[in-house]
């Protein structure tokens, strides 16, 4: 039974799926930029914005008042981290 399962793990790691995937449950897990919880504040199921997003976003929208007038470039940069 063990040796089934280390086949299986080794498999699944050799296919690259294992790591982005837990056998461990969590509360919490950081997914395509979010962090995606089964239990909130409220307890309900949450998608947050991580910290890190949230100051990188503070300082693009800093920089963008201090232009005069913006570049298309530094628009599309910002709505970029907006939506990602």
């Amino acid at each position: 039974m063990n040796s089934d399962k280390t086949l299986l793990l080794y498999t699944i790691d050799e296919l690259g799926f294992y790591k982005k995937n837990s056998l461990v449950p969590e509360d919490h897990k950081e997914f395509l930029g979010f962090i995606f919880t089964s239990k909130g504040s409220s307890g309900h199921p949450e998608i947050l914005v991580p910290k890190y997003k949230l100051r990188k976003l503070s300082q693009d929208l800093s920089m963008l008042l201090k232009k005069d007038v913006p570049t298309a470039r530094t628009l599309a940069m910002i709505a970029g981290v907006c939506v990602i």
